[in-house]
């Protein structure tokens, strides 16, 4: 007896689906909320002067062909940047709320279809799917080491987080056009074109989203004789394709863009290329040896959850699908795509990605230890379940208290988010009064302005400062149409 078979199960475990939701809602919730007092800060300012300076198609061109103040050769960054920036500023705090529903409605549903297609029944309901969207979501961002940079701040969430719901989308596109036996050549043609245009969101993107569709490629490779699923197959394959050329034409766009050239970057002389695939390998092994060292509690509850998990709901499955060989395949995978998601910071910057970049990787490595953790309990499954047979309702009973009790973990580590709230409110506050202020003088026609400093909201990234000259300040300047900006009044330490 499972619970996919037994029914008088599902309304307790459908009460737990409901509950963890409500859990892993606190902490997203209060990301989302947070979230909505962003403004302009750092780079954006630079964005919007383009937009009012050269309008928006020509911003397109220029930014990509000549130096601006920002990297114009990530095209799908200056592209969504823009179209933002037609919205004016307030839209910054809509953003990231937005991308959040995308990546969790993306995740749910791609889920599902999963759960559909390995016939999991009760994991294809959509409550278990949206819960199991959550975590994924939860243990992702709270692991990564700048939430401000790589989801709050526009000019650092598009370049990082941008491709992680790019790709959950793409994949969510690619698998229902298959399975759903839509038109393979319209669904090849936008495959083609949507990986491009998410392959141009950074270097760091691009190199992921290959090494995420290159994996997804040989693993369809070996196993395209597999009984029952030559049909999907031979639907998914042609899209994966489409995908990976896509991929390649966007990493080219972005290597060739001419204002790198501009720029001097480093050649690709044999010794940098050595040094940088050096690097790049002692990086990923830094990176997971980080996250084992010193985020390993939040790694073995992530771990926890998803064995719980299978040891509850995975089916009875071929030998080879639920082996502790899958497990080490799919740390090795994790580990080749997370080792070119290093290359482009050690070829051109030879070192650490920044830490707004590591939510790439701390994706990568929630998405392989969920994996673990459920192929381990389903393993555990096979075994118990033979040993103890007449007693699988312990076995039911005792993962759904466990899995009842981690969903405390989310909802006591919300706290510092909700902490932060109010330093946020409070900066939205001022830069609204600011930004209203620097309006009006520029209705004005004051051309030197004098306005309140307030604090860096985005750790590590710059705002208006006291002097004119700083480069922020400048791009202000172009953006309200005023000749400078000084941030050099008192006030943001008032009550």
């Amino acid at each position: 007896m499972g619970i996919n078979e037994d029914s008088s199960l599902s309304g307790k475990w459908l009460a737990l689906g409901l509950v963890g939701i409500g859990a892993f809602s606190v902490p997203l919730l209060g990301y989302f909320v947070t979230s909505t007092f962003m403004r302009y800060s750092g780079d954006d300012y630079c964005y919007a002067a383009s937009l009012i300076q050269f309008g928006f198609w020509k911003s397109q061109w220029l930014s990509y062909t000549q130096i601006l103040t920002y990297n114009g050769n990530r095209y799908a960054l200056t592209l969504f940047s823009n179209l933002a920036d037609l919205l004016g500023p307030r839209f910054n705090g809509f953003l990231p709320g937005i991308m959040l529903v995308l990546w969790l409605l993306g995740l749910a549903f791609l889920l599902k279809t999963s759960f559909e297609v390995f016939s999991v029944r009760v994991l294809s309901k959509p409550v278990f799917a949206f819960w199991l969207a959550e975590i994924l979501a939860f243990f992702t961002l709270y692991q990564t080491p700048d939430i401000a940079q790589s989801l709050y701040w526009r000019s650092g969430m598009l370049p990082y987080f941008a491709p992680v719901v790019a790709n959950v989308l793409l994949l969510l596109g690619v698998f229902q056009s298959a399975f759903r036996s839509w038109s393979l050549q319209s669904a090849g043609v936008l495959a083609f074109f949507f990986s491009w245009l998410s392959g141009g969101f950074s270097e760091t993107g691009v190199m992921f989203q290959a090494g995420l569709w290159g994996a997804i490629f040989v693993i369809i490779w070996f196993n395209r004789n597999r009984a029952g699923r030559m049909r999907y197959i031979s639907q998914i394959m042609p899209l994966v394709i489409a995908v990976l050329v896509g991929t390649i034409i966007a990493a080219i766009t972005l290597a060739f863009s001419p204002t790198l050239q501009d720029r001097n970057l480093p050649s690709p002389v044999l010794s940098r290329i050595s040094k940088s695939l050096s690097m790049a390998g002692w990086n990923t092994f830094l990176f997971y040896y980080l996250m084992l060292r010193r985020k390993t509690l939040p790694m073995l509850l992530n771990l926890g959850l998803f064995m719980f998990l299978g040891l509850s709901w995975a089916p009875q499955m071929d030998k080879n699908w639920l082996s502790i060989r899958n497990v080490f395949l799919a740390w090795i995978i994790g580990a080749a795509i997370t080792f070119l998601s290093m290359l482009p910071f050690a070829y051109v910057q030879q070192s650490y990605p920044e830490p707004r970049a590591v939510i790439i990787m701390q994706w990568i490595a929630t998405v392989i230890v969920s994996l673990s953790g459920w192929w381990t309990g389903g393993w555990l499954k096979q075994v118990l379940l033979s040993n103890l047979k007449g007693k699988t309702n312990f076995l039911y009973n005792l993962s759904f208290l466990v899995l009842l009790f981690l969903c405390l973990f989310p909802v006591w580590e919300s706290r510092q988010i909700y902490n932060d709230l109010p330093r946020y409110q409070k900066w939205a506050a001022f830069w609204d009064r600011r930004d209203a202020q620097l309006r009006d003088l520029a209705r004005q026609n004051v051309h030197e302005v004098q306005v309140i400093e307030i604090d860096h909201i985005i750790p590590n990234v710059g705002d208006l400062s006291p002097d004119p000259g700083y480069w922020y300040n400048q791009c202000a300047s172009r953006y309200y149409g005023v000749q400078s900006i000084s941030a050099s009044l008192p006030g943001w330490g008032e009550k």
